[in-house]
């Protein structure tokens, strides 16, 4: 019996801080936060519908995340290791070889908000009264996917300073010295390198969100619009979203 219950409460957490129904994380699931101020007021009935459609959602994140995971990791990492080339062009005073490969990083960035985009068009789409793209549109998703793409770079560049600050290469002097020549290629990175890559992240969204309102407008959120975009998904062509948004025909 207590294993029994635990099925059933593992799912449920109290996180007064968080104004947010539920969440999901890899090592836990989907999870259901009872605190949030959504639920206050709410009667029995209209809080059960509440739970349900919040596990619904988030358990649909987490299987687009099982799904989808490696070809995130990839394309992450190839931006990652391009701003890691930039600051060891930087700290070798090689100013002139700092640049991105753009057509690479552009094409990962890409690949990533199409993700991004059909997560969480897919998890709305798990609740009854969802509007497609246009719920995304409404609840400003292309803000909230490009602060959080933005956090993730911004944390890989942190941390790349602080492995940076660990080197001891024995002489007091010259590990401040090094540690200075760290900051300042930092700062360039976040100054010059970090803003054009969030802000073609953000536009792309944007762009490809509003796109998609107008397929809608003229397919209806039909199945058969539902199963273009799971093609996308299921082949891992992120590029025919794209194709399928440029095309005047409502086929892939």
């Amino acid at each position: 019996m207590i294993g029994s219950w635990f099925e059933v409460i593992k799912d449920f957490k109290f996180e007064p801080e968080e104004t947010r129904l539920g969440g999901w994380n890899p090592k836990e699931g989907p999870h259901v936060n009872l605190s949030s101020v959504g639920f206050k007021g709410k009667d029995e009935k209209e809080a059960i519908e509440m739970i349900s459609d919040t596990l619904l959602h988030e358990g649909s994140h987490a299987a687009f995340h099982h799904i989808t995971n490696k070809t995130m990791l990839k394309n992450y990492k190839l931006i990652c290791v391009e701003l890691n080339e930039i600051i060891a062009s930087i700290l070798q005073d090689e100013m002139d070889k700092a640049e991105l490969n753009e057509e690479e990083v552009m094409e990962a960035i890409k690949t990533l908000a199409s993700h991004d985009f059909l997560d969480e068009l897919f998890a709305g789409r798990s609740q009854k009264s969802s509007p497609g793209a246009t719920r995304l549109w409404l609840e400003k998703y292309h803000h909230q996917n490009t602060k959080v793409f933005k956090n993730v770079l911004e944390s890989h560049v942190e941390d790349t300073k602080k492995r940076l600050y660990n080197i001891d290469v024995g002489i007091p002097l010259l590990n401040m010295m090094l540690q200075g020549k760290v900051d300042a290629a930092i700062e360039i990175v976040h100054e010059q390198f970090l803003p054009p890559i969030i802000q073609y992240y953000h536009v792309y969204f944007e762009n490809m969100m509003m796109k998609l309102v107008v397929k809608e407008q003229k397919m209806g959120i039909s199945d058969e619009y539902i199963s273009i975009l799971r093609k996308v998904v299921a082949q891992g062509k992120w590029e025919r979203l794209q194709e399928f948004l440029d095309k005047d025909k409502d086929e892939l």
